[in-house]
């Protein structure tokens, strides 16, 4: 499953900078906020059943046959643009090229490292509620949030890439180490807890948006399918790494703080090194 996401992924994002040369980041931005909405839209069809008792084995059976014929139908739609027709794009560069360029690694690490703080968020989320005295209804209320966030983030994310460029990505990661240290002052107000958790959302959505375009902008677009899963492959390892840390250091200091802390310097860090 894991695997077949990662194909299609890298694929559409590839095909739709193809049908929109000069609205890259806003097809991106749809293509992504789409993948993003699947999830929300999946795990809210599968409660709902189970809600009314439906055998657990039985929900999945349904959704895979379901989603399956959809996909595969939705699939035989791709195609790339009529004007390109069967024109075939060879790479330019060679492996050796991409990795002997610092550029390469600054992006790399710049959606590893820059993704890490809202993958630090969003893993514990939930219990950094808890920590700041919050209740179950804020808790609850405060994972959607950052859904919803992330989602719209994705969108507007790609708009603003299409208008400002490389600029946009400057500013998303320096809204989420600002975010990160304001929620370190803590005795904040639930509303102002929640709307800091948005800013979150969004800045990892638009900052996940951004990455595909900036790589194709680069790089050029006959380059893409080559150079843009190495850098995916940092945020995937981001992933794996993010939550359990911020879980980590709860264990060990009672508190989210310091995590918040390292998220932020993180950000600003990796905002310094993408403007060299």
């Amino acid at each position: 499953n894991g695997i077949a996401i990662s194909f299609g992924y890298v694929c559409i994002l590839s095909v739709s900078m193809r049908w929109f040369e000069k609205q890259k980041g806003f097809a991106c931005g749809m293509v992504i906020a789409g993948y993003g909405f699947g999830a929300i839209l999946l795990s809210s069809v599968a409660q709902m059943l189970l809600n009314h008792g439906w055998d657990v084995m039985r929900i999945f059976k349904i959704l895979g046959i379901c989603f399956g014929a959809i996909i595969f139908v939705c699939g035989l739609q791709i195609a790339n643009p009529i004007w390109q027709g069967k024109q075939t794009m060879v790479p330019t560069i060679t492996y050796r090229s991409v990795f002997r360029r610092p550029r390469f690694f600054i992006l790399a690490l710049t959606v590893g490292l820059g993704t890490f703080s809202g993958l630090m968020f969003i893993g514990n989320l939930k219990p950094i509620a808890y920590s700041f005295g919050y209740n179950s209804f804020i808790a609850l209320l405060s994972i959607w949030l950052v859904s919803i966030g992330n989602t719209v983030g994705r969108i507007m994310g790609g708009i603003a890439y299409d208008r400002f460029k490389a600029a946009t990505l400057k500013f998303i990661l320096f809204i989420v180490a600002v975010s990160a240290l304001l929620l370190v002052m803590g005795n904040i107000s639930s509303i102002v807890f929640l709307l800091f958790l948005i800013s979150v959302g969004m800045s990892y959505g638009a900052l996940i948006a951004n990455i595909p375009v900036q790589v194709s902008e680069e790089y050029g677009h006959q380059n893409f399918g080559m150079v843009y899963p190495m850098v995916l492959f940092v945020h995937g390892l981001a992933a794996l790494l993010a939550a359990p840390l911020g879980g980590f250091i709860f264990d060990n200091y009672h508190s989210y703080r310091p995590a918040m802390i390292i998220a932020s310097f993180i950000s600003f860090a990796c905002f310094v090194g993408f403007s060299l």
